[in-house]
């Protein structure tokens, strides 16, 4: 609707413009061929009144439809913060919370951190904006979500004797878990996705800017989910022997 009114609005100003001109050309000049003063300052005035016309009316139908979609933003944005701000608080002091927790209540307090966690995952714009800290932000909900998943295998272990497992014990386990997904993504997650990529192919290195840049896009995010399977399979294959 209001691409419909702006274009209306661009196409009457033309109009008027081509008007004004149509007028401006049958005006009668001096024996010089030029027009007088008071004509030009006339036409002139004519064409900015259009302008004015065009930008007010222009402003009329855009401003309405942005302020509305700005507090949108805004509202998704601060309701992200929240959301973020539950995931990973969530998921840090989680191991802690479990070392006092009997087993179901522990149960439903990973299930609450891995709830925490999709939510967080359905922001994912305001997300990569909340981890402007982050070296790498984009491994950060994959590691949240190993983490959680490690910790989940401590307590399928532990299925039986959790409830009798003195805290420090819980704790110990918990966090050797953890150091299975820590070596796995490495330090600050440098090891999750590797920063460097493969070298060009020949298809990539043929001429035409827009072909190589497309060509190149494609085969580096197919390069990248490679990589990802490959650490998902690495870390599956150290959790599942794992013996906490």
């Amino acid at each position: 609707m209001m691409w419909r009114l702006l274009t209306g609005i661009f196409i009457v100003a033309i109009i008027a413009s081509v008007l004004v001109w149509v007028a401006l050309e049958k005006t009668p000049r001096d024996a010089n061929g030029q027009l007088s003063v008071q004509q030009m300052r006339f036409f002139l005035d004519a064409y900015k009144a259009i302008g004015v016309a065009f930008l007010v009316a222009s402003l009329a139908v855009v401003v309405p439809q942005m302020l509305p979609e700005a507090r949108d933003r805004f509202e998704r944005f601060k309701a992200s913060r929240e959301v973020y701000s539950q995931a990973k608080t969530s998921v840090i002091y989680l191991p802690a919370r479990l070392a006092t927790l009997a087993f179901p209540a522990a149960v439903e307090a990973v299930k609450d951190a891995h709830h925490s966690l999709h939510l967080a995952e359905t922001y994912p714009k305001e997300l990569l904006k909340h981890l402007h800290w982050h070296r790498y932000p984009r491994t950060w909900v994959d590691r949240n979500f190993w983490e959680l998943t490690a910790i989940q295998k401590v307590l399928d272990e532990h299925v039986d004797e959790w409830s009798y497992l003195p805290p420090v014990e819980r704790l110990k386990a918990l966090r050797e878990s953890l150091k299975v997904v820590e070596d796995v993504f490495g330090p600050e997650n440098a090891l999750w996705l590797s920063d460097k990529e493969p070298a060009e192919t020949s298809v990539l290195s043929s001429p035409g800017a827009i072909q190589k840049f497309f060509f190149r896009h494609i085969f580096v995010a197919h390069w990248r989910r490679q990589v990802k399977r490959k650490r998902e399979a690495d870390i599956k294959e150290k959790l599942f022997k794992f013996k906490p």
